[in-house]
């Protein structure tokens, strides 16, 4: 499958091709004294077809690769392994199982609506609610309180951890002291999602002309077994050290077997480079 994604080279996912377009009014920080050709190439070979671009139904490493430029979860991890402000500009732990996390206010969806807390209060309780049958929600949503419980059936999405405190605060408690949680939020599965249009296109809310994401890229077309397409997403509240980029990747093949030498979420923003497997 073929992967073309018209972004910066910030965050870049694991196995993908990467052609990159430095433009003047969005480039990245660059040394000074560098010299950058007009067109940059990476290719980023995703491996195979993605199952979904729903984060609540995927678990493969070429879809997650996907999501994690494609949505932003409230925290993120860098190059070096850090964790960094995602869609949270601040959050702290008020006790051994509650966390308070802070949105940044100039938070947008792509089609311009801020993101809310509201927008992960819904996307946390449909990630567990067992209608929507994600794979990995016993896995990953045990780490927030009753989300195992919600998974059997045996409680309403209404009662997970998660409070909507106001539109830029939400209040998660977790099942047991988790210390390293906003290691865990970074995670596509605990993205935010626009509800409205959810609700408006169902499952296809998915689809090129449909999906409306909150990440540093955009999707712009998607042909099964063939390519997909993503673009840098204007709106993106950290879109000025976005460099654009048209990223083309297809399945691995015997003549084609190139990858990127980094794990998902850890590329520098600004930064692209490739590593023969």
């Amino acid at each position: 499958m073929t992967f073309i994604v018209r972004r910066a080279c910030a965050r870049a996912a694991v196995g993908t091709v990467l052609a990159c377009l430095v433009v003047a009014s969005a480039a990245a920080v660059i040394p000074p004294g560098t010299a950058l050709a007009d067109k940059q190439e990476l290719v980023r070979n995703n491996g195979a077809e993605p199952e979904s671009l729903d984060p609540h139904l995927v678990e493969s490493a070429q879809a997650i690769n996907i999501l994690n430029d494609l949505f932003e979860g409230l925290t993120a991890v860098d190059n070096h392994g850090k964790v960094v402000p995602g869609a949270a500009q601040s959050w702290r732990q008020t006790d051994a199982t509650t966390w308070v996390f802070k949105l940044r206010r100039d938070g947008r969806w792509s089609n311009g609506e801020p993101v809310t807390a509201q927008d992960f209060a819904f996307a946390w309780r449909r990630f567990v609610d067992p209608k929507t049958a994600a794979a990995l929600a016993s896995a990953y949503g045990g780490y927030v309180f009753n989300g195992v419980p919600i998974t059997q059936g045996k409680l309403p999405t209404s009662a997970l951890g998660v409070r909507v405190v106001d539109a830029w605060t939400l209040e998660v408690k977790t099942s047991s002291p988790v210390p390293f949680f906003p290691y865990v939020v970074a995670g596509a599965q605990f993205a935010p999602l626009p509800h409205v249009l959810i609700e408006k296109f169902g499952k296809d809310w998915t689809k090129p002309n449909s999906l409306v994401s909150n990440g540093a890229y955009v999707l712009k077309d998607w042909r099964v077994n063939s390519k997909i397409v993503i673009e840098k997403n204007p709106k993106y509240w950290d879109a000025a050290v976005v460099r654009q980029c048209q990223v083309p990747g297809s399945p691995p093949s015997r003549k084609h077997r190139d990858r990127l030498a980094m794990p998902p979420q850890q590329a520098t923003r600004g930064h692209c480079s490739t590593t023969k497997a």
